[in-house]
């Protein structure tokens, strides 16, 4: 025969344990709450770069792009600028007016709040579509290889497509 007494203590011992998160067998200490784990340390350059901001994070990279490029143009241009310019120099100086004058515009910009541009977005869209078209008119845009990229004034050349 089965006693019956210690089934049914044992099927109430269980469902109080279930109730309480606990196994049957386990004792009725509680153990102390886990904390969480303390987050990893960032050692050397990580933890720097966690604490740079965006901007200057882009600056810093604009910049080192730049510098690289002018050593790319400064490297590969002496021979052609020579034959252009009777300079080494001639291209190089071009680059980095542009790039002066790249970075003075960068910084007229970035004093207007991007949600203004939304006011306007219309119209700079169809002022870019209309310079796209204006290269396929004649005289005004500039022809080389087959191609109509460029819009020319004089000296000036502007590619709307960038």
């Amino acid at each position: 025969m089965v006693d019956t007494s210690s089934l049914r203590t044992s099927s109430r011992t269980a469902s109080q344990a279930a109730t309480r998160g606990r196994h049957p067998s386990s004792p009725t200490r509680t153990a102390a709450p886990r904390r969480p784990a303390a987050p990893a340390r960032r050692s050397g350059i990580a933890s720097r770069l966690a604490r740079v901001p965006t901007a200057t994070g882009l600056l810093v990279l604009v910049g080192v792009l730049c510098v690289f490029g002018l050593v790319m143009v400064g490297s590969a241009s002496p021979v052609i600028s020579m034959s252009l310019y009777g300079s080494t120099w001639g291209i190089f100086i071009r680059q980095v007016m542009w790039m002066g004058i790249g970075l003075v515009a960068l910084a007229a910009f970035s004093r207007i709040d991007y949600r203004k541009w939304r006011k306007i977005q219309v119209p700079l869209l169809i002022g870019s579509m209309g310079l796209l078209v204006i290269v396929l008119a004649p005289g005004l845009g500039v022809t080389a290889g087959g191609s109509s990229r460029w819009i020319g004034f004089g000296q000036f050349r502007l590619q709307p497509s960038e």
